[in-house]
């Protein structure tokens, strides 16, 4: 049955009908001929054997049949090859979006790094804006405080001329008791009398005078060590101002090199990315060289001698 199947695959199909030659009965001169049993085969015999296995669904070639390079022969089923092919083309176009998220990552990873940097240079202004004002504080400290030492000059000067006017008030007191007390003894006029009232008067005026400049002057001390107290906090407030503007200037460096890191790593994304992308090509070019093994070709021009398969075949 093998033997039989075998011929019944080798026999050509047949053509159209076959034709009788008519001839003429001459007369002529008889050459004999020697006639010899052999086999004629082609000079180059070449298997066409498939690269993948499956079930043959067409043979489209009979034996004795002409055939170029490259011609179509046979196919096999595909219905295994096509997921495996549609697979790696989802991997490979999944894996180009992937590509392109890191990018978009990466680029968003850069313009953090630029915002941060942005961030420092403010940070920086900002300490230099504090540094500006501690100065100004520490030169309205030292003013205030010049400005407090001189007003206490003022009150030391203004005692010593309430000390003096006090002097002179008792002296001028003790002098008009005595000018009275000759007045009334008729030891002096009137107006040696009257002229030592208006000198008492005029001493008690300068005392009270005296006094009131002292007051003045402590008022103006107490205004000045106000000012003064004003300037400390001042300078306290700037000085705590520039820590925390240096702190932060710190904090935004940070935050820098954070971000510088994070632009990093989205970058080798972006390559472990387009590897994956790489190496999913490669997979798709693999699962559709496999399928297009499925189609059998000539491998050069022809002719079919034999034919050991048909449709419905499992060849491997």
């Amino acid at each position: 049955p093998i033997e039989a199947q075998v011929m019944e695959m080798n026999t050509p199909a047949p053509t159209g009908r076959t034709a009788v030659e008519l001839a003429t009965v001459e007369m002529g001169e008889l050459v004999p001929v020697a006639s010899y049993s052999g086999q004629a085969v082609g000079f180059v015999e070449q298997d066409v054997n498939p690269r993948v296995g499956g079930t043959v669904l067409d043979v489209v070639v009979y034996v004795g049949d002409r055939v170029k390079k490259g011609q179509v022969l046979a196919r096999l089923d595909t219905s295994q090859l096509d997921p495996q092919l549609a697979e790696r083309a989802a991997m490979t176009d999944m894996a180009a979006k992937s590509v392109g998220v890191a990018a978009a990552e990466f680029e968003a990873a850069l313009q953090e790094v630029a915002e941060a940097r942005a961030e420092v240079a403010v940070r920086e202004n900002m300490v230099s804006e504090a540094l500006a004002m501690l100065d100004a504080a520490k030169q309205e400290q030292s003013a205030m405080a010049a400005e407090v030492q001189a007003m206490k000059s003022d009150v030391v000067s203004a005692e010593a001329e309430v000390t003096a006017a006090e002097q002179m008030s008792r002296f001028q007191n003790d002098e008009l008791a005595r000018m009275k007390e000759l007045f009334s003894k008729g030891g002096i006029s009137r107006s040696e009398l009257q002229m030592a009232e208006s000198q008492t008067a005029e001493a008690d005026s300068k005392l009270r005078q005296a006094r009131s400049m002292v007051r003045n002057a402590e008022a103006k001390v107490a205004a000045a060590q106000a000012n003064a107290r004003q300037a400390d906090a001042m300078a306290l407030a700037a000085s705590r101002r520039v820590s925390q503007a240096r702190s932060e200037v710190v904090a935004a460096k940070a935050g820098v090199q954070a971000r510088q890191k994070s632009a990093q790593a989205a970058r080798s994304m972006i390559d472990r990315e387009r590897a994956g992308v790489t190496q999913a090509r490669a997979g798709y070019q693999s699962a559709a060289a496999q399928r297009g093994y499925a189609v059998l070709r000539a491998d050069r021009d022809g002719m079919v001698s034999q034919r050991l398969v048909s449709p419905g075949t499992t060849v491997t």
